[in-house]
C-alpha cells in the first residue's frame, strides 16, 4: 500500500498526511485515555488564548497551505530555468 501511495503522492504530500495522521491517532488516544483536556484542540486554544501570535502564525500557515499558485508548465526534460527562458523566446 505504501508504495502505491508513494507513486501517485509527492514525498511532501506523503510527509503532510503522515502528520495529519499522526496528530489525529494521538489526539484519540489522548482523549481517550486522559480526557477531553488533553485533545490537541484544547491545548491550541489554550495557546492561541495565551499568546495571540500563535492564532496568527496558524494562519498564516494554513493560508500558505491553501493559497493558489499557478500551476507549472510540464518539464519535458530540461531545467525549470530552461523552461522559463524557451517560453520567453516564444513570447517575442
Amino acid at each position: 500500500m505504501l508504495i502505491a501511495m508513494k507513486q501517485r503522492m509527492t514525498t511532501t504530500g506523503m510527509v503532510v498526511t503522515g502528520t495529519a495522521i499522526f496528530i489525529a491517532i494521538y489526539d484519540a488516544i489522548a482523549i481517550h485515555t486522559k480526557g477531553i483536556e488533553a485533545s490537541v484542540s484544547v491545548f491550541l486554544q489554550d495557546t492561541v488564548l495565551m499568546s495571540p501570535a500563535v492564532s496568527i502564525s496558524i494562519g498564516v500557515l494554513i493560508g500558505h497551505l491553501f493559497a493558489y499558485m499557478q500551476p507549472r508548465p510540464p518539464n519535458r526534460g530540461g531545467t525549470q530555468n530552461d523552461s522559463r527562458e524557451s517560453t520567453e523566446s516564444n513570447r517575442e
